[in-house]
C-alpha cells in the first residue's frame, strides 16, 4: 500500500518486518536542514529553527524498517499548568514516567495554575506563561500541545522524537497549557505546535495521553511489540 505526500504508510510483509515511510531524514546519518525550507507558522507567529528541520522534505518519503534503531535519548521535559493532581491520576502518571526512564531522562514539571491569584484572565495566562518560560532553556526545542496544532500519527510523533535526538543539544520540551491556554510569550518561544485531539482536554488527561504517546514512540523506535 502506498500513499503520496507526507502520510505515514505502514506496509506489512508476511516474510519480513513491517516498513514505514516517514517524511524525515534517514536515522542512519543525520543530514543538515536545507536553507530553502519554508518557515513554519503558528497563527501569525513564525517559529524558530527546529520547525524547518522537522518539516524537511515533505512529500518525499523513505522506507525505514520498524526495528530497533540507534536514537540518541534526548532528555524530555514535560511542563504542565494546572491544579494539584488527584491520587489516581498521579499513580498513572508515575507509572508512565517509570516506563519512559528506561529510554531517556524525563522531567515532570508542574506549574500551579493562576499563580498570581487574579480574576483577570489575561493576567492569569501571562503569569502562568512567565513561570513556564523559567523552566525552558535557550537551546531547548519547545513543542506546544494545542487542539489547533498539527495532527500527527504515532509514527510521525516517533519521528519527531528521533529527529530531536539528532538535532536538539539540550532538551525536547512539551508544554501543556492552563485552563485558558498558552501565554503569548510561550507561543512566541515555541518551535512547534501539535495536537493530541481536536477536542479540549483537561490538563491531567492531556498529560496522560502525552506520556502514553511518548512511551509508544520509544517502543516504535526500539522495535518493540507495544505498537501494532
Amino acid at each position: 500500500m502506498a500513499v503520496a505526500g507526507d502520510t505515514v504508510v505502514l506496509t506489512q510483509n508476511l516474510a519480513h518486518a513491517a516498513m514505514v515511510s516517514l517524511p524525515y531524514a534517514s536515522s542512519s546519518a543525520p543530514q543538515p536542514c536545507p536553507t530553502n525550507t519554508k518557515p513554519f507558522f503558528y497563527g501569525e507567529h513564525q517559529l524558530p529553527f527546529a520547525s524547518s528541520c522537522f518539516q524537511r522534505s515533505l512529500g518525499k518519503t523513505f522506507e525505514a524498517s520498524i526495528q530497533a534503531r540507534s536514537v540518541r535519548p534526548v532528555p524530555i521535559r514535560i511542563i504542565s499548568v494546572g491544579k494539584n493532581r488527584k491520587d489516581g491520576v498521579d499513580t498513572v502518571i508515575q507509572s508512565y514516567l517509570v516506563k519512559l526512564r528506561r529510554y531517556c531522562k524525563v522531567e515532570d514539571v508542574q506549574i500551579q495554575s493562576n499563580p498570581l491569584r487574579t480574576s483577570d484572565v489575561i493576567a492569569q495566562v501571562e503569569g502562568e506563561g512567565a513561570r513556564v518560560l523559567r523552566s525552558i532553556s535557550p537551546k531547548d526545542c519547545v513543542v506546544l500541545l494545542d487542539e489547533r496544532g498539527e495532527q500527527l500519527t504515532s509514527e510521525q510523533f516517533a519521528a519527531l522524537i528521533e529527529e530531536a535526538g539528532s538535532r536538539i543539544p539540550t532538551a525536547l520540551v512539551f508544554c501543556i497549557g492552563g485552563p485558558y491556554g498558552h501565554g503569548p510569550d510561550v507561543v512566541q518561544r515555541s518551535n512547534r505546535s501539535v495536537r493530541l485531539s481536536s477536542m479540549v482536554l483537561n490538563h491531567q488527561v492531556a498529560l496522560i495521553v502525552l506520556l502514553e504517546q511518548v512511551y509508544r514512540a520509544w517502543t516504535i523506535l526500539r522495535g518493540e511489540k507495544y505498537h501494532h
